[in-house]
């Protein structure tokens, strides 16, 4: 596996536990109350599931973030491993200076 898979492995999986932490917070808080409203559910149940949701999202939600911000910083290291600034933009070399991103200076003075 190469690096910009696992850039893209990480984040795709840190929007997803992302989406399914904040799924999972907004879609039972509206099942639960119907739950408890029509008698289905005691209330030392409710406070256990609803306690149950909130370790779901205070899990998920920092995790996907943790697992956002890696691929990020995965990606900004692949970047950033070229080597010097002239090198990433011209390769073949010689004809930027590498430091200020300007032509190099021709070093035919004119016959």
């Amino acid at each position: 596996m190469n690096a910009s898979t696992l850039t893209r492995k990480t984040l795709r999986a840190g929007i997803l536990v992302g989406l399914v932490g904040l799924a999972v917070m907004i879609a039972t808080g509206p099942w639960l109350n119907g739950l408890y409203q029509n008698g289905s559910i005691q209330p030392g149940t409710l406070m256990l599931l609803s306690s149950l949701i909130s370790a779901i999202g205070s899990f998920c939600l920092p995790f996907s973030a943790a697992l956002i911000a890696a691929s990020l910083v995965m990606r900004h290291r692949d970047g950033s491993e070229g080597g010097a600034v002239g090198d990433r933009r011209n390769p073949e070399g010689a004809s930027e200076d590498a430091t200020r991103g300007v032509p190099a200076a021709s070093k035919d003075h004119g016959s």
